[in-house]
């Protein structure tokens, strides 16, 4: 998770970029659903629950954290201190994962307690209360149906306010033994709503299905806010 803030944060550096809208994103995204220190811990968990975007959003609000923390020379002591950890495979056991974070913020000289408070403060606080941070989203609700002709299945998407311009609905599917594929765009309808049909050979069951808001404004860190996957709701 770390290494994808610093990413992140490298890339807004070497760009010019303001990082606020990935904040603004960690925020959305702790709003909708609020977000456990612990999902930190693991990025691969939290990529395939709230979608890849989530996690250089929520990593770089997380280095924005530590560094708040740690103070003055952040960067540099949180490179030495990684360095001087032991070198061991990932550890894939949550224990483990919650292991190597206390060693990394053991040789920090932090204590865990003291990063989550401003983590939250961070995405609870200080980002909400910016006034850039005004940006009224609707939130999306899903219903799959069983469609006969064409055989399928019909995706609708009610939001719960209007969607703002300059933003779009889209949808990802995944089914049994069918990874997710790529975004997809669902028309308007004239009732408010947004639609889109995919093939029943496509998926025999019933998707599941991750609903989303995309910005084409030039804003290029705050591009997706998913809401999580959901399993099939309104099918036979």
């Amino acid at each position: 998770m770390l290494a994808a803030g610093l990413r992140r944060r490298a890339a807004c550096e070497a760009s010019g970029l303001d990082p606020f809208d990935g904040r603004l994103h960690a925020a959305i995204l702790h709003s909708r659903r609020p977000v456990r220190f612990e999902d930190l811990f693991d990025a691969e968990a939290l990529a395939r629950r709230r979608g890849p975007e989530s996690v250089p959003a929520l990593g770089e609000a997380l280095l924005e954290a530590l560094e708040r923390t740690v103070g003055e020379g952040a960067r540099a002591r949180l490179f030495a201190a990684l360095a001087g950890l032991p070198r061991a495979p990932a550890p894939r056991s949550s224990s483990g994962r919650a292991r190597r974070w206390s060693e990394l913020l053991g040789a920090l000289g932090i204590e865990r307690a003291d990063l989550e408070e401003r983590f939250f403060a961070l995405i609870e606080d200080d980002v909400p209360e910016d006034p850039r941070a005004a940006l009224a989203l609707p939130r999306l609700d899903v219903l799959v149906r069983m469609q006969a002709s064409p055989a399928g299945w019909r995706v609708v998407v009610v939001p719960d306010q209007e969607v703002p311009a300059g933003w779009d609905v889209e949808c990802r599917l995944r089914g049994r033994g069918i990874p997710s594929g790529s975004a997809r765009r669902l028309g308007a309808q004239p009732d408010g709503s947004y639609a889109f049909f995919v093939l029943a050979r496509n998926f025999l069951f019933p998707p599941e299905v991750q609903v989303g808001l995309r910005c084409f404004a030039e804003r290029p860190l705050l591009q997706f806010v998913w809401e999580d996957w959901q399993a099939p709701r309104g099918a036979p």
